[in-house]
This record gives C-alpha cells, sequence and structure tokens, in this order.
C-alpha cells in the first residue's frame, strides 16, 4: 500500500501587527493540475524521464491505478 504524500500547510509571517494567511500549495497545485487538464496531456501509461528507483515505480504504478490514469 502506497501514502500519499502532500505538502504541508504553512503560514507565511508578516509584520507583528498582521495576521499570517496560511498557505495551502497542495491545494493550490492540485487545482492548477485540474484546471490547466494535465490529466489530458501526460502519458501516464509510459514510464518517466528519468527512471524513477523500484521502490517509486512500485509506488508511482499503484497511485496511477488507484486514480484510474494507468490500465
Amino acid at each position: 500500500m502506497w501514502v500519499e504524500n502532500s505538502i504541508r500547510v504553512f503560514p507565511v509571517p508578516l509584520r507583528p501587527e498582521d495576521s499570517e494567511p496560511i498557505v495551502d500549495l497542495q491545494m493550490l497545485f492540485n487545482q492548477v493540475y485540474d484546471i490547466a487538464g494535465y490529466d489530458m496531456e501526460i502519458d501516464y501509461s509510459r514510464e518517466p524521464i528519468p527512471p524513477l528507483s523500484e521502490t517509486d515505480t512500485i509506488w508511482a504504478d499503484a497511485l496511477l491505478r488507484d486514480r484510474a490514469l494507468r490500465d
């Protein structure tokens, strides 16, 4: 079983009198990916260049199959 790694949410330090906004980069990346249609541009049936390690290849294959991006 694979474990999804996501980017942590973090505050942006500003001046002491300002409240710190919280940045959720993972959500932003996901939105850009969806809006840009990268799932339609990237051929997930092909192996990446450069190749992944054996462990990462197994993880990526399971992830892509789980998300129906690879048969």
